[in-house]
């Protein structure tokens, strides 16, 4: 029987780790990407959770403190504006959220709304004067304007 020497043994975990360390590598993002900071906190987890996320963040630049707001979906869905509205009510502080939906069920209170963020295309009738357009969405003042 023959016994295998330390130094094989060694260099074959050295080669293996050499190849788990190749793939790894090879899984990175580019090297601008993995030093960049990211704009949401949910740019490398959920990419539809961050077009929201700057969605709003561009809203809030347009609207007013104590102006009402209501986010909808285009096209609409009440599963969506649900959550959306939840999202609003944390990232638009010192404005009033009117959900479009609550518990996935359709409310109407966007009609009584200063300003709609649309989420997705532009609608196709404009519900008011366009202030803002992003590829994300856009926003829409509906009164006073």
């Amino acid at each position: 029987m023959r016994v295998r020497s330390d130094s094989s043994r060694f260099f074959v975990f050295l080669a293996g780790g050499v190849v788990l360390t190749a793939l790894a590598v090879a899984d990175l993002p580019p090297p601008a990407e993995l030093f960049r900071a990211p704009s949401t906190p949910f740019d490398h987890s959920a990419p539809s959770a961050a077009a929201d996320y700057r969605l709003f963040q561009n809203a809030a630049r347009v609207i007013p403190a104590g102006a009402s707001l209501s986010p909808v979906a285009e096209p609409r869905n009440a599963v969506r504006e649900t959550s959306l509205a939840r999202l609003a009510v944390g990232l638009m502080p010192g404005r009033k959220v009117l959900p479009s939906a609550v518990w996935d069920a359709p409310t109407r209170l966007e009609e009584q709304a200063d300003f709609l963020v649309v989420f997705g295309s532009r609608p196709f009738s404009p519900p008011g004067r366009l202030v803002l357009e992003t590829p994300e969405g856009s926003v829409w003042r509906r009164r006073g304007g």
